[in-house]
């Protein structure tokens, strides 16, 4: 993924939210409506290479790391409206 793609898909999902929101230790992620109701806002959003994202909370951002290791591409922490490249080597 390009970075003018990476910043495309930063553009939707900052106005769209991301695809599902990480809800526990365990993986589970639902849709971000659903975590909103819950009382579960993202502090970070990973970018997956084929575009698909997904949230969390930040006591289970690493847990959301692992679950595709290999394939995210970037991230955005809540408030900003840039995305950063993911840096495999920081894992």
């Amino acid at each position: 993924m390009t970075n003018d793609e990476l910043q495309a898909a930063a553009a939707r999902i900052i106005k769209d939210g991301p695809a599902r929101v990480l809800i526990n230790a365990d993986g589970e992620a639902v849709p971000p409506s659903r975590a909103k109701s819950m009382g579960i806002v993202p502090d970070v959003v990973l970018i997956r290479k084929d575009g698909w994202s997904l949230g969390a909370p930040p006591q289970f951002a690493s847990v959301a790391v692992s679950l595709w290791k290999d394939e995210w591409v970037g991230f955005i922490k809540r408030g900003s409206r840039v995305a950063k490249p993911f840096n495999k080597k920081k894992r």
